[in-house]
């Protein structure tokens, strides 16, 4: 055991963590015990060498150590600074973007509400209703029982027919008869004989002719009845009449139907100009 000296005690406050460079005492040790080693046959080195020198070498493993240590905590740390100065991405981008619509939208709508966050409210899901996320409503019974399919007739003359039927049916009091629609196919030049025609007789209710024909019938019937009427009658002139059999007839162009039918309406119309005017002067309604 060795006696602790002044001597040992000035040398151990010597060596001691930060008095005396890594590196020096790294190579006072390695001198220290390059010298005991090479001189094996000489005499003992007293304690306080001896003790000195494992100071020293203490000393130096741990400033290699701690160097070591340094040396690791830069090597990451410069990754964490390359992580850092990477450009911002396309996902960060638009998410700025988003939260700027955001809340420019919600400064906006919380401005128009006069600073009242239930106002605010209100206006943000109001609008947000009228963006459209949802399918279109479908369309109403009426608009869907109103609709008329005239394949094959010229718009001008369905529009014409439309307008006859309507007028036709406020002017009789039961309303547009099978009868009537015949005789109008008739004045068009289309004969009554027809197999249209007879299908279209005898779809009215009842088992006698003149019974079926006065009962009522409606606009879409009476159209198709005209499409077929139509298109059988250029069937029967693009094809040679058999032996024995009579001409077709043949049937009035488009102009002249669309003169006939809007004679019949301007009729009708006059009929119910009249009526009405009739009926206000009756009731004591001054008539403009």
């Amino acid at each position: 055991a060795t006696q602790k000296t002044p001597l040992m005690a000035s040398l151990v406050r010597y060596v001691q963590p930060g008095r005396l460079p890594v590196v020096a005492s790294y190579r006072l040790a390695r001198s220290i015990s390059h010298v005991t080693r090479g001189h094996r046959q000489a005499p003992a080195a007293p304690p306080i060498l001896r003790f000195s020198a494992r100071c020293f070498a203490d000393a130096g493993t741990e400033g290699a150590s701690s160097s070591s240590k340094l040396q690791s905590s830069t090597e990451t740390d410069k990754p964490e600074k390359k992580e850092e100065d990477k450009p911002m991405g396309w996902g960060i981008f638009f998410a700025y973007m988003g939260c700027g619509v955001a809340t420019l939208s919600f400064l906006y709508y919380f401005y128009k509400a006069r600073y009242s966050f239930h106002q605010t409210e209100i206006l943000i899901v109001d609008a947000f209703r009228r963006l459209p996320l949802y399918w279109p409503p479908a369309p109403r019974a009426g608009e869907i029982n109103s609709r008329t399919d005239a394949e094959g007739l010229p718009e001008e003359i369905k529009l014409a027919f439309c307008e006859w039927f309507v007028v036709t049916d406020l002017e009789e009091a039961k309303g547009v008869t099978r009868d009537d629609v015949l005789e109008l196919m008739h004045d068009l030049g289309y004969s009554d004989k027809a197999q249209p025609a007879k299908d279209f007789l005898f779809r009215g209710e009842g088992h006698i002719e003149e019974k079926r024909r006065l009962t009522c019938v409606a606009l879409q019937e009476s159209l198709t009845l005209l499409c077929a009427l139509r298109a059988d009658a250029q069937k029967k002139l693009s094809q040679e009449p058999k032996e024995g059999e009579d001409p077709p007839l043949v049937p009035k162009s488009d102009a002249d139907a669309l003169e006939l039918l809007r004679r019949k309406f301007r009729r009708s119309a006059s009929v119910l100009n009249s009526a009405e005017q009739l009926r206000q002067a009756t009731a004591g309604v001054p008539v403009l």
